[in-house]
């Protein structure tokens, strides 16, 4: 019950899909990201917030394929995993 401080809570969920390609090889590979934040809204003016905030995602690859495009072959293994934390301080102006 402020008109200064918001704060607030965020939840994404997103689909990847990755394709590498060079002269001699293709990769591609598949998987999901969540991430789960927070933040507050400082009011600044009339139309503007000082926006701080935190996130930490998850990603996961499945399978990722592999072909040599010099003999044709391909090979299959774990796309691999990674996290990242991201802390944000900015801006938000409404239009």
């Amino acid at each position: 019950n402020s008109n200064t401080v918001a704060p607030y809570v965020s939840n994404r969920l997103s689909y990847l899909k990755q394709n590498i390609s060079d002269p001699q090889f293709t990769v591609t590979s598949s998987g999901f990201t969540g991430n789960v934040g927070g933040g507050l809204l400082f009011r600044v003016g009339p139309r503007m917030n000082l926006d701080t905030g935190a996130s930490y995602g998850y990603t996961h690859f499945g399978t990722r394929t592999l072909t040599d495009k010099t003999n044709g072959t391909t090979t299959t293994g774990p796309g691999g995993n990674g996290a990242g934390l991201v802390v944000r301080v900015g801006l938000a102006l409404g239009i």
